[in-house]
């Protein structure tokens, strides 16, 4: 080999070592910035496409509204009557209720009878007799109650008289007054419940 074969075969290997270390270098960068890119392009169709969902969600908005709305009438509508099937189980319902609001306001029921049925343009009556014993404050804790709540209920009938209670003997002597209380309540079950 002449000097100028091996000059020729020096530049020609330090040609190819350039050529391989700027596509080593090149791989090492472009490498990673290609890998990084796809996840991009991937993560920006999964957004797009979840955009798309949202937009279609977004489309059918209003009448989602207008649906919710009509169901939040509706169930405050259900609310002012009786929560039963049929009239004895809105009989019975009515009869917890009263037990539980008297007994909450210190009174005493004595008893509970159903009445009967009087038909409504639009919905059926349901309406018991209730006796029960109380004071004067738990009477009106109870009547407001009854009536100042939900489901619709009201008070018709209503008789109330005094009596005087003495307990003790002579010396250690009290005299309690209790109201001796009856009324008719009726509330209303809903058309086509029964």
């Amino acid at each position: 080999m002449t000097g100028m074969e091996k000059s020729r075969c020096h530049c020609l290997l330090s040609a190819g070592l350039l050529l391989l270390m700027l596509s080593v270098t090149g791989a090492a960068i472009l490498l990673p910035w290609w890998s990084q890119m796809q996840i991009y392009d991937a993560r920006m169709l999964e957004l797009m496409e979840r955009l798309e969902r949202f937009r279609a969600l977004s489309a059918k908005r209003p009448l989602l509204e207008s649906q919710l709305q009509q169901v939040r009438q509706q169930r405050e509508k259900n609310e002012y009557y009786i929560d039963a099937a049929t009239p004895a189980v809105a009989a019975a319902t009515l009869q917890r209720k009263v037990k539980q609001v008297v007994e909450s306001s210190k009174g005493e029921l004595v008893s509970t009878q159903n009445l009967p049925q009087r038909p409504d343009e639009e919905s059926e009556q349901i309406a018991i007799r209730v006796r029960m014993s109380s004071d004067v404050e738990g009477l009106a804790k109870t009547l407001h109650k009854l009536e100042g709540g939900r489901p619709l209920l009201f008070v018709d009938n209503l008789s109330i008289r005094s009596r005087k209670r003495i307990r003790g003997r002579r010396k250690n002597r009290t005299v309690e007054y209790r109201l001796d209380i009856r009324f008719d309540l009726a509330g209303y079950l809903r058309e086509g419940a029964g």
